[in-house]
């Protein structure tokens, strides 16, 4: 591996005149799931105008359809860079995602029209399950602003890390966000002509809202929003805002909000990738005191955080999320307030819900419901706080993850995987090989557990069906097809075990482990191939983004490495049928081309700033604006 290193000049998002957030908006930001980036200090109204003019003419033209658009709404308004280089903007999205991030290749246009219902986003590619730590952030611009009457989009704060069971989605937008304890809120103006943009966690609960005037007006004309998406590449090693040593995080949350425990630990792991906070609890474990089951985190039990962990309810998904938290830190082995006995009794009942199949006595329906998201009842939501628990435990979860990694239940063996791709502080070789032996199993199993069936024609879907619908993710394709259901959740347990590598990706390249950066990047380059009909859209994107994590850092070991990735990504830009997967291979190829560049120049003894600036402002700016087809057709333009 080179010595040669990037400077700041290199990174797409370099502006010396960037606007960091303080630490009083970070906390903001974690605890409420957005933050209003005021871009009107960095231009005028009639540059936003300008902007606003240009995206409505191309709406015009398209018929009035905000689909058709698609990801080309960036190239087809240049002047959008503008905005996502301005002071303010570059500076909130570097505070929250630190100087490494990158712009994800999907974009959209929205424009208001009818009420949507609450939903939560998953990035393309990325998941399914949701994570709580901000490695992907959305920001939505309204150039013209947005009055009540021109439909404002509407959100949940506070709720980012919340679930709902699946049946219950409905009753949460009825509710007004109620049922899980939350108030909505509209992202409107006082008039039109403020423009403005907020920058949320991926995982808000939101919605658009109802035009309430038909006709367009000067006072309130069509509200475009445009909709980008970043990602972070690494595990932040400081705190990448305006940061005050000094400074008390959350300082006007009372002790007795269970998410304090989730809100601090997200802080201090953007601090510098630490799992472990010992602000979260000290928790003890002297069952005889008699304490109030409300009180101050720092002096409950463990018996008590226990219980509130263990609650059925489902507005208690806040005690339930907050109790994981705190249990995770308890049983970190850096705490001392528990004994080791009794941390061994806890993990062993974490293990005992993590492979317990709740969904046994569940209706078909629901079973298969619980399925597709991994988020059903109470049990399920059990399923989940369990995971946060033992990622919050860190290393002293390995000993009950790693055997768990080899479960003949893949829903267990694929939680394990989360749990470790989440927790994991210091990666060894057999983590590594025990997620690549998973992965062979899930593959296998998938190839064996047959075709799905179209419900139409009742006939077993072909491999070129299958070819095309498989790549657009099990997501899409359950609306038409009915699955048979191992290969079903197979599918989705190696989509999830795909997510765990990437999260690995990211703690190798932060623990500088050079032989298990080999070892995952062999595992990468054999599920990353679009040959391969099995394979799901999130597995082979989340290949792509811990690749694009090593080739970022240059991590890759051996020139032998280095040119199997360059010829698999080069294949990728070119034929793939897949356009997020497509501009991945596009980043990663761009930073192996930019180190063997400098290395090249670094022999010649040329000037390697002038280089870095050159690429900046030329090929990664193309990979930025490129491109992707869509499927129902591009813009006429």
């Amino acid at each position: 591996m080179s010595r040669v290193q990037l400077n700041n000049d290199v990174n797409t998002n370099n502006n010396n005149n960037k606007i960091l957030l303080t630490d009083a908006e970070i906390c903001n930001f974690i605890e409420t799931g957005y933050h209003i980036i005021p871009i009107e200090k960095d231009y005028s109204q009639s540059h936003h105008d300008r902007i606003g003019d240009s995206i409505v003419n191309m709406w015009n033209l398209n018929g009035q359809s905000q689909f058709k658009s698609g990801n080309n709404i960036y190239p087809a308004v240049p002047e959008l860079s503008t905005i996502l280089h301005s002071p303010h903007f570059a500076g909130a999205v570097e505070s929250i995602l630190g100087e490494e991030y990158v712009l994800h290749a999907h974009r959209a246009l929205h424009v208001a029209k009818i009420d949507q219902s609450f939903h939560q986003d998953t990035p393309e590619g990325h998941g399914p399950y949701r994570l709580h730590r901000p490695k992907f952030i959305m920001v939505m611009y309204y150039p013209y602003g947005s009055t009540f009457e021109m439909g404002p989009t509407a959100i949940l704060p506070n709720g980012s890390y919340l679930q709902v069971n699946p049946d219950e989605r409905v009753a949460l937008g009825k509710s007004q966000g109620k049922l899980l304890g939350l108030t909505e809120t509209k992202l409107n103006t006082l008039k039109t002509g403020q423009a403005f943009a907020v920058m949320i966690h991926f995982h808000i609960w939101h919605r658009g809202t109802k035009r309430l005037i038909e006709e367009f007006t000067k006072e309130h004309p069509a509200r475009p929003m445009v909709k980008f998406q970043f990602f972070t590449t690494h595990i932040p090693t400081k705190p990448t805002w305006n940061h005050n040593p000094k400074f008390l995080p959350f300082p006007n949350a009372t002790l007795t909000n269970p998410m304090l425990n989730v809100w601090r630990s997200i802080y201090n792991w953007m601090k510098g990738g630490k799992i472990y906070n010992n602000s979260i609890l000290n928790a003890h474990d002297d069952d005889k005191k008699v304490i109030p089951i409300r009180a101050p985190v720092k002096v409950r039990t463990i018996d008590q955080l226990l219980y509130l962990f263990n609650m059925k309810e489902t507005y208690t998904e806040k005690e339930r999320i907050g109790a994981a938290y705190a249990i995770g830190a308890a049983l970190h082995d850096d705490n001392q307030d528990i004994s080791y006995s009794r941390k061994a009794k806890i993990f062993e009942m974490l293990k005992e819900i993590m492979i317990t199949d709740y969904s046994k006595n569940m209706m078909p329906e629901t079973r298969k419901e619980w399925m597709a998201v991994d988020n059903g009842d109470r049990q399920i939501a059990l399923h989940r706080a369990t995971i946060w628990a033992l990622a919050e435990s860190g290393d002293a979860a390995i000993p009950i993850l790693l055997p768990l990694l080899r479960h003949k239940s893949f829903p267990v063996a694929s939680r394990a995987a989360i749990a470790i791709g989440e927790g994991i502080e210091t990666v060894n070789l057999n983590i590594v090989k025990e997620i690549g032996k998973l992965m062979e199993r899930l593959q296998i199993a998938v190839e064996q557990g047959g075709k799905p069936i179209n419900e139409r024609t009742g006939k077993v879907v072909s491999d070129e069906d299958m070819k095309n619908m498989w790549r657009r993710s099990i997501k899409l394709s359950s609306k038409y097809y009915k699955f048979d259901f191992t290969i079903r959740k197979e599918s989705l347990g190696i989509s999830l075990v795909s997510q765990a590598i990437w999260g690995i990706a990211q703690r190798i390249v932060y623990n500088k482990n050079g032989k298990c950066a080999e070892k995952l990047i062999d595992i990468c380059l054999k599920y990353i191939s679009q040959d391969n009909v099995y394979l799901t859209t999130t597995t082979r994107q989340n290949m792509c983004y811990a690749l694009l994590t090593f080739a970022k850092a240059n991590f890759i070991m051996s020139n032998e490495q280095q040119n199997a990735i360059y010829t698999a990504m080069e294949s990728i830009s070119k034929t793939d049928d897949d356009r997020y997967t497509m501009a991945t291979a596009y980043y990663v190829l761009h930073y192996l081309n930019s180190w063997k560049m400098l290395e090249e120049a670094e022999k010649k003894g040329e000037d390697l700033a002038i280089l870095q600036r050159f690429q900046n402002q030329h090929e990664l700016k193309m990979v930025e604006m490129r491109w992707c087809p869509i499927t129902h057709g591009g813009a006429p333009f």
